[in-house]
């Protein structure tokens, strides 16, 4: 028998998915602000049964494969994919407007990555040097999926946050967000991969600065972590939950990726106790 909370919950639902009907009517009009607002809308529906709603585990993941599958149905039908590309990237299109490329010609990669490091070191960002190789199959990864969830600690508990890939630019936001502001969501962080050095040095480099009033820089290091696990060279297994969370979402659940990430820390202090 259906509890009062989940027939709550399905009217609420309900509700939303005719919200997203009109912003279907709307989004030609109006635009890449409303293509914005067609995706903050689906995963508000989301959101909602992660943070309002607290059934079991298994009308949990029904309900969570049944809009993951609205979703992915609504975007194949209305070609939102193609749209979604069109989301403007942060400002810093090139390399070379943070790096005088044609100074750094002859230098190797090492020194480019060391030079890389020392300029962020000190900021408040995040940072990272890929191999070429790592990054490609990172970028087929993220151009097959390029949508995912990952969880972050927060007090005693979890919060998620929604990745959303366009090109070399991997955007964060919370996923709570979409209840409040709606397609004002913030993008509290936004990963830049400049691949202008990747032929000829087999590196890629990265930065992305956190809106620190949601994440700090070590959150922010958290999130570029998971990435590279779940979607990296060496991310085996684990990028199974990116396939069923995409493919299969009548079989995903989200508690996994939380145990995933408990298992993570624990290998991590294992390894620091044993050195």
């Amino acid at each position: 028998m259906r509890t009062k909370k989940f027939l709550l919950a399905n009217a609420w639902c309900r509700f939303w998915a005719g919200y997203l009907f009109i912003l279907a009517i709307f989004t030609r009009r109006f635009g890449e602000k409303m293509v914005w607002a067609w995706h903050h809308c689906e995963l508000r529906m989301i959101a909602s049964c992660i943070c309002f709603l607290r059934f079991s585990k298994d009308e949990f993941n029904s309900r969570l494969a049944s809009l993951l599958e609205e979703k992915k149905l609504e975007m194949k039908d209305s070609s939102k994919e193609k749209e979604f590309e069109k989301i403007p990237q942060n400002s810093q299109d090139t390399l070379n407007s943070l790096l005088n490329i044609d100074c750094i010609e002859e230098k190797s990669a090492k020194d480019i990555a060391f030079i890389w490091k020392k300029y962020f070191e000190n900021k408040d960002s995040v940072y990272a040097i890929i191999p070429a190789e790592e990054y490609r199959e990172l970028s087929v990864k993220t151009k097959e999926f390029p949508l995912f969830v990952y969880p972050l600690p927060r007090g005693e508990g979890y919060e998620f946050f929604v990745q959303l890939w366009n090109s070399e630019v991997c955007h964060f936001t919370p996923l709570s967000s979409y209840q409040i502001h709606k397609e004002n969501a913030p993008v509290c962080l936004s990963l830049k991969h400049y691949t202008e050095l990747a032929a000829d040095k087999d590196i890629v480099l990265m930065v992305g600065t956190p809106d620190m009033n949601i994440l700090s820089v070590q959150e922010s290091q958290l999130l570029a972590l998971q990435v590279k696990l779940y979607y990296g060279i060496h991310s085996a297994l684990k990028f199974n939950h990116v396939r069923v969370f995409n493919n299969s979402p009548s079989t995903f659940d989200y508690r996994a990726l939380i145990t995933e990430f408990e298992n993570y820390k624990r290998d991590v202090k294992s390894k620091q106790e044993s050195s």
